[in-house]
Formats: structure tokens, C-alpha cells, sequence
């Protein structure tokens, strides 16, 4: 993704602010992505949130 791709598509709050690409999402053994998981390798989705 482009940040012009970016700016035509989305609100710039919507924007991400990281992007990280992997070779293979975990996966139960019903093909459901396992997310704990990929929270607890590559942080929570509330990472950047203000409380």
C-alpha cells in the first residue's frame, strides 16, 4: 500500500500505522486464524489506543 492509495481510499485516521507482513497466518484446524496468537507475536490491537 501506497500512502497516495492511502489518501484516495481512506480517512487519514484511518490510516495504519504499522504494517507488518507475514509468510503465513496461524491457523486453527478448522482454517480459522488463531488471533491470540498473532497478538502475542506482534502486539495487541489496541496497542495505540488512548484509554
Amino acid at each position: 500500500m501506497t500512502t497516495a492509495h492511502l489518501d484516495e481510499n481512506l480517512a487519514r485516521f484511518n490510516h495504519p500505522k504499522d504494517l507488518i507482513v507475514v509468510e503465513e497466518l496461524p491457523r486453527d484446524p478448522g482454517g480459522k486464524v488463531v488471533e491470540p496468537k498473532l497478538r502475542a507475536a506482534y502486539g495487541s490491537k489496541d496497542a495505540g489506543s488512548i484509554h
